[in-house]
């Protein structure tokens, strides 16, 4: 007679053929009468010599198969085929891991997916709250950041512009009055230019109203629009005031506002 070879086995005389091990159990040994169920924290697929480490993300209580119809057969507590994986928003590091509390929840920041050894942190425009599976981004006139601090304000194309590092943001932050964003999971928020404001949290930056200028970037409301002087004049969001023709440019004569009146006679 031939001896079973590792992982399978014969457990009455006159077999001919050796049978598999269950999934969860193992025999070393060629030559054997019955198989050992892997101990919890390990598995093993039918016909296995050797039970297997449940990898990081993952772990095996030993009881998962119990009262499951597998191959025609219950599986009994102990056989474990495979390790189960940590939920949504959960890790674990662990090797070997025996109970689902060695998945740790997510933090705030980041997520994972299914089966995770670590957690992923959210990348700068998103956001994410605990034990998430995925990141958020953020809403048009918010912004998120690596650690929630500014790292400064620069200069693009002579406009200013706040930025912010990209790591782990866990909520959107309001822009700034004088600043705005325009796209989803932003992760700055850009200065209006001369001739238009914004008040906190802005979508877009406001014109100037007709007959009003203003000079300034960043500006942060209405009050940075002032009024044309008379014998000048501005259309919509204008960064200065523009002089009327000379003809016209009595100051009895000519309007204050957006547009310069024309006068009876032009001066030659």
């Amino acid at each position: 007679c031939t001896a079973c070879v590792p992982g399978y086995y014969s457990s009455s005389t006159g077999q001919t053929a050796c049978m598999p091990c269950r999934a969860g159990s193992f025999v070393r040994q060629s030559g054997q009468t019955g198989c050992t169920n892997c101990t919890a924290g390990l598995y093993a697929k039918a016909g296995a010599s050797i039970c297997i480490d449940c990898p990081a993300g993952t772990f095996g209580d030993a009881w998962l198969g119990s009262g499951w119809l597998r191959d025609g057969f219950d599986l009994a507590p102990g056989l474990q085929e495979n390790c189960t994986l940590c939920f949504l928003g959960k890790y674990s590091a662990a090797v070997q891991a025996t109970t689902n509390a060695t998945c740790a929840t997510c933090d705030a920041g980041s997520f994972s997916t299914k089966g995770a050894s670590i957690c992923t942190d959210c990348g700068a425009g998103t956001f994410s709250f605990q034990e998430a599976s995925t990141c958020t981004e953020c809403d048009v006139g918010k912004y998120s950041t690596a650690a929630g601090t500014k790292t400064g304000v620069f200069l693009e194309n002579f406009v200013q512009v706040e930025y912010f590092a990209a790591n782990s943001p866990t909520v959107c932050t309001f822009c700034s009055a004088g600043f705005y964003t325009d796209s989803l999971g932003s992760s700055m928020c850009h200065g209006c230019v001369p001739g238009k404001y914004a008040y906190a949290s802005a979508s877009a930056c406001t014109d100037c109203a007709p007959g009003k200028a203003s000079p300034w970037t960043s500006a942060q409301n209405d009050t940075a629009c002032i009024d044309c002087k008379r014998g000048s004049w501005a259309a919509a969001a204008y960064a200065q005031c523009t002089l009327c023709a000379p003809w016209c440019s009595s100051t009895e004569r000519c309007a204050t506002g957006w547009q310069c009146t024309w006068c009876s006679s032009r001066a030659r």
